[in-house]
């Protein structure tokens, strides 16, 4: 069947690279467009903006060391602190603030697809959320765009090349989520291209999107109606790519126990598995209260006690100061302060994770989009990527599939459109948000055409991801991601302006 289909995949990888190489020559023009535009004053972007990239490392304070210092080999500390925050974040999210989403789309009895398309979400995409707020409102720089774009591409290609290579078993996916969610997230990433397009935000793009979001809240609330028309209306496509599900009917009561015949039904008829997903989480909760060791029991294995000892500073201070709301009794009632202390804690180590990025990128010269496409990015990203691979692992093929590419969405439309409506219509009304690099709507507009390759390839391979897709995905991120540094460092073309000189030493 593989061999039969390399034909397919050699004519779709041939469509995707001809697609690189004419928006390779598209960005060109354009930033050859805009530079004449700006030697003779008529630039809409370059009017009143300096001839320099604005350097992120400027709003933040002044650390211990010295840039020379920090050459010299006091980065490492900065690493070492960076990747820390990382685990950090990935702790205070999971444990305590998706806990207090999911809590509170309990008590509000919100429905599951609404629940994981805004608060679950949220929970995943707090991380980057911060980041973009960071962006706009301390910076003043492309960092916050950078990281929500790289994210994406990290999310589509990375998150899904682990899963196919490493789960070490065909998936077999349901046609529905991902076509609902792909056609969502591609009409996302147009309106962002047009948006980035001439390089200023306004208050209504921003608004915009705002209210794309809430028309996919909508769509989600009635996903089982959607679904039952497109199937009234094209009757042959009941059915495919759903004869292989058995896989999900088979191994999730076996691994879980929680789902009971009219939740494998409602899987079946809709092939929304993540909708079930926050449930399924919930009833974990209840299920293991009180039956897990505290954060002070020593665990048995070598790598464990390692594990534990360098994270007892983060679990002792979130013990101390955040509720935790899975408890019974009255902790369960404290799910709004639980909410509220974890957001405080996530903006903290958010802020200075962004510092510390902005300190390695200044110190080894990296300009501040390419810590935000790589490190940044996948930082954030690495707990989705372990999680989609554990659930993958455990038959939640078509879950951990969604989650990518659905938190996708939240992070284009809300990530960036709320600081972005924010700023330009409560704080500044009626100001404009500059975007310095010309060269992210390349790496946005690589990423749509990477959405339509992934969907394209998994059809070609009847809704199946193994390992051979898996590995065409993950090379594809490490194309799309060089050519994107490569844009950025101007080495393919005169694109960015060159940082503004260094204030401090």
């Amino acid at each position: 069947m593989l061999k039969k289909n390399h034909g397919a995949y050699f004519k779709i990888l041939f469509f995707y690279f001809s697609l690189v190489i004419g928006m390779y020559f598209f960005t060109k023009f354009k930033s050859n467009s805009d530079t004449m535009s700006e030697l003779h004053g008529t630039g809409r972007k370059l009017l009143g903006l300096k001839n320099c990239t604005t350097r992120s490392i400027e709003e933040f304070p002044n650390d211990f060391m010295t840039r020379k210092e920090r050459k010299n080999g006091g980065i490492i500390f900065h690493i070492f602190v960076s990747i820390y925050l990382f685990v950090a974040l990935a702790i205070i999210c999971d444990e305590y603030f998706v806990s207090s989403l999911e809590r509170l789309c309990e008590v509000f009895n919100i429905k599951h697809d609404v629940a994981g398309a805004t608060f679950m979400a949220a929970g995943s995409s707090a991380p980057e959320l911060c980041t973009s707020v960071i962006g706009v409102f301390i910076t003043k720089s492309d960092v916050g765009i950078s990281t929500i774009v790289g994210s994406a591409v990290f999310n589509v290609l990375c998150i899904i090349a682990i899963c196919g290579i490493f789960v070490g078993s065909v998936i077999h996916l349901n046609w529905w989520p991902m076509f609902r969610d792909c056609i969502i997230y591609c009409l996302s990433i147009i309106a962002l291209i047009i948006i980035l397009n001439d390089g200023l935000i306004q208050w209504y793009e921003a608004l915009i999107m705002l209210f794309m979001y809430v028309a996919y809240i909508i769509i989600l609330y009635y996903n089982g109606n959607l679904y039952g028309f497109v199937i009234q209306r094209l009757p042959r496509l009941k059915g495919y790519g759903e004869e292989h599900n058995p896989l999900i009917s088979q191994n999730l009561p076996t691994s879980f126990g929680l789902l009971d015949s009219s939740e494998e039904e409602e899987i079946m008829e809709t092939g929304d598995v993540d909708s079930i997903h926050s449930r399924i989480r919930l009833d974990e909760d209840m299920t293991n209260l009180g039956e897990s060791p505290t954060i002070f029991e020593v665990p048995n294995s070598f790598c464990h006690r390692l594990y534990w000892v360098a994270m007892l500073p983060v679990a002792a201070i979130c013990y101390f100061t955040i509720p935790d709301c899975r408890k019974p009794g009255i902790w369960r009632k404290l799910f709004l302060v639980t909410f509220f202390i974890s957001v405080i804690w996530i903006s903290v180590a958010t802020y200075i994770l962004v510092w510390m990025i902005c300190l390695i990128g200044d110190t080894l010269d990296i300009p501040d989009t390419i810590m935000g496409l790589t490190f940044l990015a996948a930082g954030t990203s690495i707990p989705d990527a372990i999680a989609g691979y554990l659930v993958a692992k455990d038959g939640y093929g078509d879950m951990a599939i969604s989650n990518s590419i659905g938190s996708n969405v939240f992070d284009i439309l809300i990530c960036l459109g709320l600081p972005w409506f924010i700023r330009t219509s409560f704080l500044n009304p009626g100001s404009e948000i500059p975007v310095e690099s010309s060269s992210l709507i390349f790496t946005t507009i690589t990423l749509l055409s990477t959405v339509v390759v992934l969907v394209a390839t998994i059809m070609v391979n009847k809704w199946k991801l193994n390992r051979f897709l898996g590995f065409i995905f993950l090379a594809l991120y490490m194309l799309i991601i060089a050519l994107s540094s490569l844009f950025e460092l101007n080495i393919l073309g005169n694109f960015n302006r060159p940082p503004c000189p260094r204030t401090s030493s």
